[in-house]
């Protein structure tokens, strides 16, 4: 946020008369958390500029919603309680709070990735599963199919979505980096499960592994589940949760020893769309013959289908397979933030749709939603080149 100090004690003159008064001030943070279970202590004591002063100072800070500061929804209120002649410094306030300190980073933070999202797995806990490390050229030691495809340097424009992070279109420089040419199977990830992964604190998020505790039975269940499905759909993607998707990554850094992680949404779009703008893998133009889709459903199963069934037609610029349609695929992206990783609980960038979907937007390559980390959801992997 950029508000000059000027601005701030400007703002905070204007807001005393509404903030001193106790009856206004609890009207006022009712309507700004409501249904909200979590929010900033406002209800401070002290004299009525120091008491506001407080208060635009938490506020600055807390977000009411993904992405949009507290204190805009404050001075959106306050307009409607005050004459016309104070709208030009209202909205003047309000840009400079949506405004960012300083201009969005040329490239996402990519290289930040392995200080900020999990550990390495301790050696002797999978060493015993874990095959010989393997060059960058080289297939892994899990079932096919697998390659790499290396997605050369070059810009990508992201939409800009109100809620999320990014209020503006943004354009983004994304260094060289390698791709999954398929999302990960079922069969893939049941060798995380065999290496005993879900047994392996170091694989975990702290909050993935604190969702693996609360309930051990479930989770003894879950696998079971997916080996079953392994067994009977070895190459369907795999449909996991954000936080499956995070320690299967941590546990494939240790087993290659590469640098290994979820892509990032400028990652994948740029995976995706290539350098000419456009809409689907294939082109500008739909085809329901290119995907897993729903769009008036094909004739089909309406269950997901092998992560090559698509090839060819589909293909994005690069030759990356199945990126719209059949699984929407995670993120390491926080909606709310744009952080590259994390351990938090907020809702995570998800991309390309899944065959479920019955709108055409969720499958061009520049559409951008959101999951919980809970949910579930299809991934493929990348790769930090040097």
């Amino acid at each position: 946020m950029a508000l000059t100090k000027q601005q701030r004690m400007a703002m905070i003159d204007f807001l005393v008369p509404l903030l001193n008064d106790e009856g206004k001030r609890h009207m006022h943070i009712e309507l700004l958390f409501a249904g909200e279970n979590k929010r900033p202590d406002l209800n401070l004591h002290g004299g009525p500029r120091e008491t506001t002063t407080r208060i635009v100072l938490a506020l600055e800070k807390y977000q009411s919603e993904p992405g949009k500061p507290a204190l805009v929804d404050l001075l959106e209120q306050a307009s409607r309680e005050v004459g016309f002649e104070y709208q030009a410094q209202i909205e003047e306030w309000k840009t400079a709070l949506l405004m960012p300190v300083s201009p969005p980073p040329a490239s996402p933070p990519v290289l930040a990735m392995p200080n900020i999202i999990g550990t390495k797995p301790a050696a002797p806990d999978l060493a015993a599963s874990s095959p010989a490390v393997h060059s960058r050229a080289e297939s892994f030691a899990i079932p096919a199919p697998f390659a790499w495809i290396t997605i050369p340097a070059d810009k990508v424009i992201l939409e800009a979505k109100n809620e999320s992070y990014l209020k503006k279109e943004t354009t983004f420089a994304v260094p060289e980096f390698g791709i999954g040419k398929y999302p990960i199977t079922t069969a893939q990830y049941t060798k995380f499960i065999e290496a005993g992964g879900y047994e392996t604190k170091e694989c975990w998020t702290k909050k993935g592994w604190k969702s693996l505790l609360l309930d051990r039975a479930k989770i003894q269940e879950r696998k079971k589940t997916l080996i079953v499905i392994s067994e009977l759909r070895p190459e369907h993607p795999v449909s996991a949760t954000w936080y499956e998707a995070m320690a299967f990554c941590a546990w494939l850094r240790h087993t290659i020893n590469e640098l290994i992680y979820l892509p990032t949404e400028q990652q994948w779009q740029r995976a995706a769309q290539g350098d000419d703008g456009r809409l689907y893998p294939w082109g500008n133009e739909w085809d329901k013959t290119h995907c897993n889709n729903n769009i008036d459903p094909l004739d089909r199963e309406d269950i997901y289908t092998n992560v090559y069934e698509y090839e060819g037609p589909g293909d994005s610029p690069y030759g990356v397979v199945d990126m719209v349609g059949n699984a929407a695929e995670w993120c390491v992206t926080s909606w709310r933030s744009g952080e590259q990783g994390g351990d938090g609980e907020e809702e995570r960038v998800v991309r390309g749709g899944s065959y479920t979907n019955q709108h055409l937007n969720f499958y061009r390559v520049t559409t951008r939603h959101k999951e919980w980390p809970t949910a579930h959801c299809g991934f493929r992997i990348v790769q930090l080149l040097d």
